[in-house]
């Protein structure tokens, strides 16, 4: 309309029905919606002339309340960069508030305290912690992992890069390189490296797989773990494809000891395969296992049977659709779910929830145009599929968004993110959040400034870091996958302790007293696993430190189950317990989560 000099505002919830939210023309540039309830709505506007003429309506838009920006977000990183990896969230400082360190693919480590200042702040810039010199574009693109790997109280950010050759660093929160690092890999890194106590020696072992599909293992000082090299296994190459797939550590057999699995793409038969390693870096038996497809996806360990005491494996073959299977290597009844086949060339990786209590977890997928979430049997839970789609690589996480004190789920769609109950309704109050550009990395929930309320919090394409505060109460249970892998180790491992497991073998170092415990926490009974070098008993304490039951007498290589009862046979009271290994010269302890 050329002579247009007012308009009129049309809302409508189904983009189809619009009423006038305008009973007069407006000649304002802008108009505020004062009556927005918690929906998506729709708008449209019709201008006028001066001869009071209507127009043609314009097309409609989509309009919510979001969530609010936590305050001094977002924040730049550095220009030009494209955050594909997910952000890993720590407190490297000791302060009790967490900082959030973001990788990019020009070889940048950012880092930002959790009121959105640099942690390392010299100029008027933006101050990267760290930075490669490297290829354009071929700086990290692996997820970045942390933990204190000396068991010292420092925290080091473990990462690999994806120049030629890879190397992995591990670097301080200062930005300072740890002596040992980098080692280097004989190719270029793609997936994520996860951290994990091997040998039972309290210190972490990294482990990572190059776009090769060599496997490494390095010692936290940065030496080989087994032998003279850090490259443990290369006996599975003669894949034609980039390697993705990122390791899974768990128990997957029920000897309390955690194997190592990856996926091994695609060889010129067409076939996929799915590996297992022993703690000692040696194959697990009945692995690897062929699979009619690309074997390029993540694996994800859970619980899908009955035997709460071992993990099964998850995993996506494009080409096949979702793999399931036992310790042993054997397909679990149900699978592979074929529903969805086609998951891109993208690096895609599951998510696992037990969301109806019943022992075994929901595996969680999103493909390139749906969300599903599938019962541990290979059935679709009620409700899904729902058509909202992904063509990047973020994976779904699981928290509880809304505050009601049940878990939910938040996936990203091209430039925003999305709310789900397990119901498959969507949540609108709040969402979706929107960046306006693309967002490749998975989102996490957190309580980075220890309030007790939880944000989202993910880095997006135009080099901006968001984030996003709930109103919800944060809830930290090992049972949520709240951030990419499941944790900041990134086992992809539920219900994840620090894994000090040990076992017999050469690797083993007699001296320790070791013990784990899975589920944690529990409902009915725990099985608590592990090894001592001399006869001694184990003993479960209140917080208070008071003996509340003597589980009984052990030696060597052991495992127990306790139901939660004291000593008279009584159940106790849900809460914290420590379960306590007392022998003559070793003790060790773990906490376990009783819930009734």
């Amino acid at each position: 309309m050329p002579d247009a000099y007012a308009y009129y505002v049309l809302r409508s919830l189904d983009s189809i029905n619009f009423v006038f939210l305008t009973p007069y023309p407006i000649y304002n540039s802008f108009y505020i919606d004062s009556t927005l309830g918690d929906s998506i709505y729709y708008y449209s506007i019709v201008a006028i002339d001066s001869s009071s003429v209507c127009g043609k309506p314009s097309p409609a838009v989509p309009g919510w309340k979001s969530l609010p920006y936590k305050s001094g977000f977002p924040v730049d990183l550095p220009i030009g960069c494209w955050p594909i990896a997910a952000p890993v969230i720590v407190d490297v400082d000791g302060d009790g508030r967490k900082e959030i360190f973001v990788v990019d693919n020009n070889g940048h480590i950012t880092a930002y305290r959790c009121d959105g200042t640099e942690l390392h702040d010299v100029s008027s810039e933006v101050d990267p912690i760290f930075n490669i010199t490297c290829p354009s574009g071929m700086g990290f693109w692996s997820t970045p992992a942390a933990g204190e790997l000396d068991n010292d109280g420092i925290i080091y950010i473990v990462v690999a890069s994806r120049t030629y050759p890879g190397k992995i660093w591990a670097i301080r929160g200062d930005g300072v390189v740890k002596s040992g690092f980098p080692v280097t890999t004989r190719s270029r890194m793609l997936s994520s490296v996860a951290l994990y106590d091997l040998d039972g020696d309290s210190t972490l072992e990294i482990i990572a797989c190059d776009e090769s599909h060599y496997l490494y293992i390095i010692k936290s000082d940065g030496t080989p773990y087994v032998g003279s090299s850090t490259l443990v296994d290369s006996s599975y190459l003669g894949r034609r494809d980039i390697g993705s797939s990122a390791p899974a550590i768990g128990d997957i057999d029920g000897d309390g000891l955690p194997e190592i699995v990856v996926c091994g793409g695609k060889d010129t038969a067409g076939l996929g395969y799915v590996y297992a390693w022993n703690s000692d870096g040696t194959r697990a038996p009945g692995f690897p296992v062929p699979v009619a497809g690309d074997s390029r996806g993540s694996p994800v360990l859970g619980n899908f049977d009955d035997d709460t005491s071992d993990m099964e494996i998850a995993v996506i073959i494009n080409g096949l659709g979702i793999v399931a299977l036992d310790g042993d290597g054997t397909m679990l009844p149900g699978f592979p779910y074929t529903r969805f086949t086609n998951f891109g060339d993208g690096i895609r990786s599951l998510t696992l929830y037990d969301y109806d209590g019943d022992n075994k977890d929901e595996i969680i997928v999103q493909t390139q145009d749906s969300l599903c979430v599938i019962r541990y049997n290979g059935t679709e839970l009620t409700g899904f599929p729902i058509p909202v789609g992904n063509i990047h690589w973020s994976a779904p996480v699981v928290a509880d968004i809304d505050n009601d004190g049940i878990a939910d789920m938040l996936i990203t769609s091209n430039d925003r993110i999305y709310a789900y109950h397990f119901d498959g309704t969507q949540i609108k109050l709040g969402f979706p959040l929107e960046a306006g550009v693309a967002i490749i990395s998975t989102p996490a929930v957190d309580d980075i400034d220890n309030d007790g309320i939880a944000e989202i919090i993910v880095p997006a394409y135009d080099s901006k870091l968001y984030v996003w505060e709930t109103g919800s109460r944060y809830i930290n249970d090992p049972r949520l996958w709240m951030q990419f892998r499941h944790d900041c180790y990134r086992t992809a491992s539920v219900g994840f302790s620090t894994g000090m497991k040990v076992g017999e073998g050469e690797l083993v170092k007699p001296a320790n007293a070791v013990i784990n415990v899975y589920p944690n926490p529990f409902n009915t009974s725990v099985v608590i696993r592990g090894y001592i070098p001399e006869t001694g008993y184990i003993d479960v304490y209140d917080i208070y430190g008071r003996k509340v039951k003597r589980i009984g007498e052990i030696s060597g290589k052991f495992k127990v189950v306790w139901d939660g009862s004291s000593v008279e046979g009584s159940l106790l009271p849900s809460g914290v317990y420590i379960v306590k290994v007392n022998g003559k010269s070793k003790n060790i302890s773990k906490k376990v989560v009783f819930i009734k």
